[in-house]
Parts: structure tokens; C-alpha cells; sequence
């Protein structure tokens, strides 16, 4: 078997090694038009038959087209690869420190990317022809290759960041949703709890509430009056018609200040009696009969009177002071009264029930006439008399008479007891009605 001259140099430069399959036996040289043949060991030249040298073979094609390939690659992948794709490359082109299965292995993986990004066309008919009829097959430069396409990897990694913005907005979008809904939740919760809260707080007030709620007896007589006969009965009438008149010509027909005021009054008596009552109680250690706890009621009711029609009329800055003077004036009278005339002083109260009906009922007839607005009830008249939720200011008003109006019946038959020489812990008092 015979090599061509200078099989060894020409092989390296090449890329392809040192190996004698990548040669024919046949090979031919011209040097100076004359043909020489290497013999089997390489130490002579004899004469070489003349004409054309043999083709490559199919590997050898293959192979040299793919060194060329390689080659001619690295300015068609661009600079605008990722640091691992770039690494991955240069570690399998140049994979120092691994073994020899591992830089195959690599190689191979590099040439199936490269089948991927390449297409080589060889005419496997061509070559045989020209194998047969012994034609040399196209150099490097006339092999029909489809150029590859350059990656647009700066393209793709910008659509990949559009993508994940995308991604994280949505995240972020729903993430606020999620925070919002919390929010509300939390906040429905919060005001589910103060309602709640609330509510107790107004179911435990109404279970302990400062006063004894009612029932007012609104079929008592209206019309009752008790005719003065001695001369006690009759200055006391006239005392108290004497003291309508200045009201009358102050209030006229404003009501509702007229009640808050007369009520400020009306609510002293029953005090003053019980407070004198309880005192005489305690000195004589006896049982006062109930009238302790009875004119005691009494001035509470009236009392709640008063802050009802608070609710109704506010008083203005010069009725303040007067509410003061008239009541430092009337306790410390009605307080001297009842000591010296425990009769006198209850017949006066009896009396001044008796105008307070009258002033109510005069309330009422403008209401129903309509010149006074019928004004939805205060809360805490509804809870004292225990009206219906939708009562009016007429309704309260009707209650207030009644409840002055069993004040008239009390004070007068107290009046009456003492004009008959008796003590009131001698006869129980008309207890029940609050």
C-alpha cells in the first residue's frame, strides 16, 4: 500500500489528523510534470502511472465540510448570547480538566446543535458518480449549504422581559385585589363588631335603665276640680291664679317652653315633701306609710317630664337664668310652707296640677289644629311610657297630662287628710300608679 508525498504536513493543516485512511492508496502527485508514487515504507519514489488522482470519500467530505462549517459559525451566532449559552459553547469546544468520553460527548452535542442550525446538501448521487467515473468532488466553496439563520436572541430575551412584566403586573394587580378585599373584609368586620358592640351596649342600658319605665293611666278624669270651701283652699287657689297671669303674658302660646319651665317648678314639691317626710321619719323612728316613696315618684316623673320636653324645645340664653331665680325662689318658699303647713302646702301643689292640665290641654288643641308641628316623640319618651316607635309629640303630651293629673288627685287627698286632723304614716299612700 502506497501514500502520497507529504501525507504527514498536509493533514494538521487541514484539522484533520494523521491518519492514513484519510488518503487513497492510489494518490497522485505532479511535480514538475512528472508523477512519482510513494512506496508502502515511504523511502522511495517510483514512477506513478499518469492521470487524474481518485475523489474523496463520503467521510472525508463530511468531514472537511463541517470543519469549514464550524469554522465559518462563530460570526453568525452574534454577540448577543446569554453567559451560559456562551460558556456552554466554549466548555465544549475547549473542555479542559474532563475526560476523553466527556469531550466526545460534547462534541456530539455540538454537532447535532449545529444539524439544527445548518443544513448541508450533498448530492450522495453526484458523489458516487463521480467516484465512479473518476472525477474529483466539489471543494468546500462549491458545497450547497443553506445558510443558517441568525438567532435574534436579543429579539427573544426582550419578548421573554416583556413577558414577565406582563406576568408581574398581573401578579402585583392581583395581589392589590386580594390586599383590597382583605381591607374591606377587615373593615366589614370592624363596623359588624362596633354595631354589634353597640347594640349591647343599648340592650344593656335598657336592662338597667336609670328610671322604672310605665304605663300612664290616660282614662283618668280630666275635669276634676276640687271647689275651695275654707279660707286655706282659697288662698291657695288664688296664689297660684295669681301666678299664671306673668306666665301667661311671658310664654303666650309657646308650649313647649311653657312646659320646660313649669316643669323646672313642678318637680320641687315632691322632693321638698318626701326629703321633709324621711327627716321626720328618722327623728320619731316610724314608718312614714309609702308617702316617703310616693312624693318621692312624683318629683322623678315630674322631673322626666322636664327631659322630655328638653328634647323638644331648647331654651334660650334668658330663660336659663329665670329657670334658676324662679326655682331658688320656690323651693326655699315651698320648703317654709310645708313646715309651717304641711295642708297648705299640698292643696297649692293641687291647685297648680290643676293648671297644668289646663296649659296641656291647650298644648294639645294646637297640635291637633296644626300650629304646632307634630314632631316624631323623643327616644327616652317612648322609653318611659312605653309608647309605640312611631308615637308623636301629641301622644307625649297626652301621657304628661295624665301623669299631672294623678298628681292633682295625690296632693289633694294628702291636703284633705291633714285638714282632718290626721297624720299621712296614719293612712297609705296612693302608691301603684308609677
Amino acid at each position: 500500500m502506497t501514500q502520497s508525498f507529504n501525507d504527514e504536513a498536509y493533514m494538521p493543516t487541514m484539522g484533520i489528523g494523521s491518519n492514513n485512511s484519510h488518503w487513497s492508496q492510489t494518490n497522485d502527485m505532479h511535480l514538475d510534470d512528472h508523477e512519482f508514487e510513494v512506496d508502502e515504507d515511504g523511502e522511495g519514489i517510483v514512477d506513478a502511472p499518469k492521470g487524474r488522482g481518485g475523489n474523496y470519500t463520503n467521510e472525508e467530505d463530511v468531514l472537511l465540510c463541517n470543519t469549514w462549517l464550524q469554522v465559518s459559525r462563530d460570526p453568525s451566532v452574534g454577540d448577543c448570547q446569554k453567559w451560559v449559552a456562551a460558556q456552554m459553547a466554549v466548555d465544549k469546544l475547549n473542555p479542559s480538566g474532563i475526560n476523553d468520553e466527556h469531550r466526545r460527548d460534547g462534541m456530539d452535542d455540538l454537532d447535532m446543535s449545529n444539524k439544527h442550525m445548518q443544513t448541508i446538501d450533498l448530492d450522495d448521487d453526484e458523489e458516487e458518480a463521480s467516484s465512479d467515473d473518476g472525477k474529483r468532488s466539489p471543494t468546500p466553496n462549491s458545497v450547497s449549504y443553506s445558510k443558517p439563520k441568525r438567532p435574534d436572541v436579543c429579539e427573544k430575551d426582550a419578548k421573554e422581559k416583556k413577558k414577565r412584566k406582563r406576568d408581574d403586573e398581573l401578579k402585583n394587580a392581583m395581589k392589590t385585589i386580594v390586599k383590597g378585599r382583605k381591607e374591606a373584609n377587615e373593615v366589614r368586620k370592624m363596623v359588624r363588631n362596633q354595631d354589634a358592640a353597640a347594640e349591647e351596649r343599648k340592650v344593656a342600658l335598657e336592662e338597667r335603665k336609670p328610671w322604672e319605665a310605665y304605663t300612664s293611666d290616660t282614662t283618668i278624669d280630666l275635669s276634676k276640680h276640687h271647689k275651695p270651701k275654707v279660707l286655706l283652699d282659697k288662698i291657695a287657689y288664688w296664689t297660684v291664679k295669681s301666678l299664671r297671669v306673668p306666665t301667661d303674658i311671658f310664654f303666650q302660646r309657646r308650649y313647649g317652653c311653657r312646659a320646660m319651665m313649669l316643669e323646672t317648678v313642678a318637680a320641687v314639691p315632691g322632693m321638698v315633701g318626701g326629703m321633709l317626710l324621711h327627716l321626720r321619719s328618722l327623728r320619731r323612728f316610724e314608718q312614714s306609710g309609702g308617702w316617703i316613696r310616693a312624693l318621692l315618684e312624683e318629683a322623678e316623673n315630674e322631673r322626666m317630664h322636664l327631659m322630655t320636653f328638653m328634647e323638644v324645645a331648647n331654651p334660650k340664653w334668658y330663660e336659663r337664668p329665670l329657670v334658676l331665680a324662679v326655682q331658688g325662689v320656690f323651693f326655699n318658699a315651698y320648703f317654709l310652707g310645708y313646715i309651717v303647713s304641711p295642708k297648705f302646702a299640698h292643696r297649692v301643689v293641687g291647685y297648680l296640677e290643676e293648671e297644668a292640665i289646663h296649659s296641656y290641654t291647650e298644648f294639645l288643641r294646637d297640635l291637633e289644629a296644626g300650629r304646632i308641628e307634630n314632631v316624631p316623640a323623643p327616644r327616652i319618651a317612648i322609653d318611659y311610657w312605653r309608647l309605640p316607635a312611631d308615637a308623636r309629640l301629641k301622644d307625649v303630651v297626652t301621657v304628661v297630662r295624665a301623669d299631672e293629673a294623678h298628681h292633682r288627685d295625690v296632693n289633694h287627698f294628702a291636703a284633705d287628710i291633714h285638714f282632718q286632723g290626721l297624720e299621712l304614716n296614719k293612712t297609705p299612700a296612693p302608691l301603684g300608679y308609677h
